[in-house]
């Protein structure tokens, strides 16, 4: 007797008016986006598209002797902050200048000279460090080490959403026995992803759809599509999400 396999799918990009959102990335290069300080010991700050890094002993202006690439230096007993007026603040993203110690062979100038905070992650090799949150302000503190960062990309909620999004619709068999396609269409110009384990997807843990894939199992589908507004200078997502299960 051949086994019945179900799956349920679950569409995203619908209600609009509701649970739409738009999302701007500003990215702050070291040694393009420059602060004034190049030593320690005095404040400094740099400003862009309505969003300020700021510290009160950081060199925004400091250059790696070595590498004569520039970094952005948060020194040990500093406050860092970010603020922002065009929207609040929904993720932080430090890429890190770090180096290796010569005497230990300890990574140093890592992300893990910030002092723990719940809404910071660390990556294990240091070179990355991430700050998720919603707020127009946030502040993390370096009493532990020293931070440098090549870059930084601040991830900022709000802004203009298309006035109407079609949602991406999951197409397959309900009930199978052997194994089903799935086929997910979506908006003109969007990008789909998509997940199969229940969780909801987006551009860095779902799948980018490309074409039809094959269930053998049952799953639950979900996808999501974003579109990218025409206005300049920052490509905005836009996306919602209703449940349509069959």
């Amino acid at each position: 007797m051949n086994k019945i396999l179900r799956y349920a799918a679950v569409a995203a990009l619908a209600l609009v008016s509701s649970l739409s959102f738009a999302q701007t990335t500003v990215t702050f290069v070291a040694g393009t986006d420059n602060g004034q300080n190049t030593k320690s010991d005095k404040p400094d700050q740099v400003v862009k598209e309505g969003v300020t890094i700021a510290a009160d002993n950081a060199a925004f202006a400091a250059v790696n002797g070595g590498t004569q690439a520039g970094e952005y230096r948060i020194y040990k007993n500093a406050t860092f902050t970010i603020t922002s007026t065009a929207g609040n603040i929904t993720k932080v993203e430090f890429t890190c200048a770090t180096a290796t110690d010569k005497k230990t062979g300890d990574i140093k100038y890592g992300g893990d000279g910030f002092d723990e905070n719940e809404s910071l992650t660390v990556s294990d090799d240091k070179k990355t460090a991430t700050w998720t949150g919603d707020a127009a302000t946030m502040s993390l503190t370096t009493n532990k080490a020293q931070v440098r960062a090549s870059q930084i990309v601040v991830t900022i909620a709000g802004g203009d959403t298309p006035a109407g999004v079609a949602a991406p619709v999951i197409s397959g068999e309900e009930s199978f026995s052997e194994a089903t396609t799935v086929t997910i269409t979506g908006p003109e110009g969007a990008t789909i992803y998509y997940t199969t384990n229940g969780q909801t997807p987006d551009d860095r843990e779902g799948t980018k759809y490309t074409e039809p894939f094959t269930l053998t199992t049952s799953a639950t589908v979900k996808a999501i599509a974003y579109v990218a507004t025409r206005k300049a200078p920052s490509p905005r997502r836009n996306s919602s999400s209703r449940k349509c299960t069959w």
